[in-house]
């Protein structure tokens, strides 16, 4: 077997390990967009292609323009220049393929362009992509390239139900998201001041000769530079948002913001037209504010960084109340007749609770009766008879079939994705191999059904 398999600096030897429990004997290649940790010739062959492409006129068409749009780099470029970028090292990665010929190419779960070329590469050849990422049940994972569901293994009954009374557990949170409720305001502060030391970091980053257009560093400082602002918001949320919330009439609909720019967002959504959160969030509260009180609640990560006119524009929309950011999301699910979310897992605790849940994509959690997909022109009162009919209404029954579900799309185990996987820690090494041997199982299951 013939695994090739993409990596950063902070999970090369994880990925190694993993590829090593997919197959021991297998012959490997590592690559990579950083130039020290390519072993295809891939990242050199990128900056010759840039110089030989450079006077070529390249043609958008309807697959490039989905790649440029979903990547946080290529859209902040011009047109030429993104396709310029795109087609140089589109050409890249065919000429290791051609080489290398893999049977598969294991990743991290795609958010970036170099992984989605990748992702089409194995397409266009009928070669798996495995993407790995983490969920928000403790002790488990999944395999992923955008953010789709993929049907992984049968799970148990016994293991059904912990789950159901784990996540109806008023105070339970994930790993992946209970560290972010332990921020204060002070750490929020010390996130936005190390925000703005990574500007002079990533310039500099970018210096050395073969690392001006890495990915990571170049799309780092775009983002830095972008989300940097002299008077960020911190503390914001109305102190008293439940004697407001206890007088209203209307139905309230719940929105938890997510964080953003992200890949669960420019890559999990399958319409490319919502992929622009913070615009298109703001059309959808417009509109759902006719009809509905909307309570918002900031994500954690974000403080500090989103613009203040952002903020601005929200509050300004009619029957919008903001809730402090570290007010618990379960106690305001519970205030709320629904929620409304783009692919954020409150969407799935909320629908395990009987509240309707109301997205503007397919997020991989989707099943059953609790969910509507909307677009901006769905007409309010459907939504209404939507929240009417669905509203606490849901039976045990049903909620072991959405558990069900979610959990025959996950793996138990951990997967690490925070670069604090060492290989000096023995259970890191033990979850690792494993994970290739779940990989291993999944690639054999999928021929299978094939």
């Amino acid at each position: 077997m013939r695994i090739m398999y993409h990596i950063g600096p902070w999970c090369e030897k994880q990925y190694k390990t993993i590829v090593e429990g997919i197959d021991e004997n297998a012959e490997t290649l590592q690559i990579s967009g950083f130039r020290t940790k390519d072993n295809s010739n891939l990242t050199n062959r990128y900056y010759e292609l840039l110089e030989q492409n450079k006077k070529k006129q390249f043609i958008l068409n309807e697959l490039d323009n989905d790649i440029i749009k979903r990547c946080r780099l290529l859209r902040s470029l011009k047109e030429e220049e993104a396709l310029l970028h795109l087609n140089s090292m589109r050409q890249s990665i065919k000429e290791v393929f051609d080489s290398f010929n893999p049977d598969i190419l294991v990743s991290e779960t795609i958010d970036q362009y170099l992984m989605d070329l990748l992702f089409y590469e194995c397409k266009n050849r009928k070669i798996p992509f495995i993407g790995l990422v983490v969920t928000f049940i403790d002790g488990y994972y999944r395999i992923s390239a955008k953010g789709e569901y993929n049907y992984s293994r049968k799970s148990s009954e016994k293991e059904i139900n912990k789950v159901i009374n784990m996540l109806l557990k008023k105070d339970y949170k994930p790993t992946i998201i209970s560290s972010l409720f332990n921020k204060s305001y002070k750490k929020c502060l010390k996130k936005y001041i190390l925000n703005m030391l990574k500007i002079p970091y990533f310039f500099f980053r970018r210096l050395p000769a073969g690392e001006k257009y890495n990915y990571h560093y170049w799309a780092s400082l775009k983002l830095s530079i972008g989300s940097f602002q002299l008077f960020p918001k911190f503390n914001i949320g109305e102190k008293e948002f439940i004697d407001k919330i206890d007088k209203i009439e209307k139905k309230k609909i719940f929105i938890p913001l997510q964080y953003y720019p992200e890949a669960t967002i420019e890559y999990w959504c399958e319409e490319l037209n919502v992929i622009e959160y913070e615009v298109k969030l703001l059309e959808y509260c417009k509109k759902l504010s006719k009809d509905f009180t909307l309570i918002v609640k900031e994500h954690p990560y974000v403080l500090g960084t989103r613009k203040s006119d952002f903020y601005k524009k929200l509050l300004a929309i009619d029957n919008l109340i903001f809730c402090p950011t570290f007010e618990d999301s379960n106690y305001l699910v519970e205030l709320s007749d629904a929620v409304f979310v783009w692919t954020g897992s409150v969407g799935f605790e909320s629908a395990l609770r009987g509240k309707p849940v109301i997205t503007v994509t397919k997020p991989y959690y989707m099943m059953g009766k609790q969910f509507k997909q909307i677009t901006i022109n769905t007409n309010n009162n459907e939504i209404t008879n939507f929240i009417k009919e669905k509203t606490n209404i849901i039976t045990r029954k049903e909620q072991e079939e959405l558990v069900e579900y979610l959990l025959n799309g996950f793996f138990p185990g951990k997967y690490i994705n925070n670069a604090s996987w060492k290989t000096s820690n023995k259970q890191d090494v033990e979850d690792s191999l494993n994970i290739g041997k779940n990989i291993r199982n999944f690639i054999c299951q999928a021929k299978k059904i094939k």
